[in-house]
């Protein structure tokens, strides 16, 4: 093997390796896009759904806020209503009695 024909053989060995690593560069970087543009897609859904999420809390703070009675508040009121529920029988026995008694 002649000096030029090695030569030409460490040229096209250079170039192939140089070839391939152009190839692997530009395939890692396209890759990297694609990742960064999935990654990016992901945010934007994960934002959506964060923003949906306070959504729903907010409107059920809301209702609960809106809708909620004070377990000390229902008893009492409860129980008013048990005492003048109590007060109309008693009214009610003493009104038949009256009438049915003669006199």
């Amino acid at each position: 093997m002649t000096v030029q024909e090695l030569q030409w053989l460490m040229g096209i060995a250079i170039t192939v390796v140089l070839g391939i690593g152009t190839i692997a560069i530009g395939a890692f970087y396209k890759v990297s896009n694609k990742i960064d543009g999935a990654v990016e897609n992901m945010r934007t859904a994960v934002k959506q759904g964060e923003e949906h999420l306070h959504d729903r809390i907010n409107r059920l703070r809301e209702d609960v806020a809106n809708n909620y009675v004070r377990r000390v508040d229902l008893e009492s009121h409860m129980k008013r209503q048990d005492d003048t529920l109590k007060e109309m029988r008693d009214d009610i026995k003493q009104i038949i009695r009256d009438k049915v008694t003669p006199g």
